[in-house]
């Protein structure tokens, strides 16, 4: 009886170890165990960056041999310049990175400093030391496709070259604020029309180098100008 209950105990032991053993292997495999993790091969993915650029903003430097990936991540929290990361452990010890660099399209300003903004319409937390040159630039809220209203203006380099900023109104139309202090009010749709209407007007009589305060083409059947 003896006998019997010291060979059940010991093969419950056993299986018990066996599980033990067999859990911690999968959890090493896997990467289940923590953030800490060994580097046995890193790729990086990205379409517009450069592999190295990405990986030295991430802290990973030639030789490291383990990363953190939660110190991974905080990094790429602090960097304005990296959208859509992704970082994932293969159970073989691999690490892919998928990272992206934010893209400039224009510039974004709350009236005190400039900001490059992305091209999805979101301003990079970076502030410049100065008014970026040849570059459209808003303020206040900007919707998420801004690329239309960028190439129709830059395509009018008449109308271009005066505008001080942009601004999105009322999230259905936009505002031109000029360098001379004129105010464009461009209709809700159709504000391609009316800014090839401003450029034609413009190179008839020079309307924009006037003494006026506001050109409300909100309806395109009857501009109106205001003093």
């Amino acid at each position: 009886m003896k006998n019997r209950f010291v060979f059940w105990l010991i093969s419950s032991l056993t299986v018990i170890l066996v599980i033990y053993v067999a859990v911690r292997v999968s959890i090493v495999l896997l990467g289940l165990g923590g953030t800490l993790s060994d580097i046995k091969k890193l790729t990086v993915y990205s379409s517009n960056g450069e592999t190295a650029d990405i990986i030295e903003r991430l802290g990973i430097t030639p030789g490291t041999k383990h990363i953190d990936l939660d110190d991974i991540l905080a990094k790429v929290s602090e960097d304005p310049d990296l959208s859509g990361v992704a970082i994932r452990r293969l159970p073989n010890g691999e690490i892919n990175v998928r990272a992206d660099m934010r893209v400039v399209v224009a510039g974004w300003t709350d009236g005190e400093k400039y900001y490059p903004l992305d091209n999805n319409g979101v301003p990079i937390n970076r502030a410049l030391p100065t008014r970026p040159e040849n570059t459209l630039i808003f303020s206040g809220k900007v919707p998420k496709d801004i690329s239309k209203i960028i190439n129709i203006v830059k395509h009018t380099p008449g109308l271009f070259s005066r505008i001080d900023r942009m601004e999105f109104i009322e999230d259905r139309r936009w505002n031109i604020f000029l360098l001379n202090g004129i105010k464009i009010m461009l209709p809700e749709e159709n504000f391609e029309e009316a800014i090839k209407k401003i450029d034609k007007t413009n190179k008839q009589n020079m309307i924009l180098d006037r003494q006026i305060k506001l050109l409300d083409m909100r309806d395109l059947s009857r501009p109106l100008v205001k003093l």
